[in-house]
């Protein structure tokens, strides 16, 4: 009887780690709008049930991809205040753990190298260039040894997800950034950790500047 109930929760476990999945996608691409959710619907459109729906929107609160209330959960609107504080903290920590990582070898550099041809070749397609972004800046910091603070940063990129979509839909911030990311690579060739440290922390504050300038920030 032990185990089967072991294996029930595993189970449920894995089902609300999948609907989180989903949901968290559907966030991420403005795909539920902004106000309150009609959890009804959406678990049909997820083919699940209610429970493990509330079970994953409990987690994406925690996360700040939603907020509940008196009514249930409601996706919360971009805020220029939030960005504002999580941008250059992200800048920072990011900063930092380039600071903190070992030496680039000649292959890591040109794996950045192409990591970053492959962001400038997705500026059509912006959750293709969300994905690349990522990729480019997790191969960026591959080398740091502080695996709490690596954790640290995946956490607070959770909450700019949201926010990538809209700035990255712009040509010229594809065009800086891609210039942004290149002077990096070059600066750690030099092996001027530094200087390419303080080039990551403006190539975050440039996607600050683009996020609240962009004619698709809300008003």
């Amino acid at each position: 009887m032990a185990s089967r109930l072991k294996s029930s929760r595993f189970k449920t476990g894995n089902l609300r780690l999948r609907v989180s999945d989903s949901l968290q996608e559907l966030l991420i691409g403005a795909m539920i709008p902004v106000g309150r959710i009609n959890e009804s619907q959406l678990a049909k459109q997820l083919h699940v049930s209610r429970t493990p729906l509330r079970e994953a929107l409990v987690s994406l609160e925690r996360e700040g991809f939603v907020m509940s209330g008196g009514r249930g959960f409601a996706v919360p609107p971009l805020r220029e205040r939030e960005a504002r504080g999580i941008y250059p903290i992200l800048g920072a920590l990011e900063g930092l753990a380039l600071r903190s990582s070992n030496n680039f070898e000649t292959a890591h550099l040109k794996k950045l190298r192409t990591a970053n041809r492959i962001f400038h070749r997705a500026a059509a397609a912006p959750r293709r260039a969300v994905a690349a972004d990522n990729d480019f800046h997790h191969l960026l910091l591959a080398n740091c040894v502080n695996r709490v603070l690596l954790a640290t940063i995946a956490r607070q990129k959770l909450l700019v997800r949201r926010y990538e979509i809209i700035y990255l839909k712009q040509r010229r911030f594809f065009e800086r950034s891609v210039l942004q990311h290149a002077f990096i690579i070059d600066a750690l060739e030099k092996d001027d950790r530094d200087q390419a440290a303080k080039m990551l922390e403006q190539n975050w504050q440039s996607a600050l500047e683009m996020l609240l300038t962009s004619p698709d920030w809300p008003d």
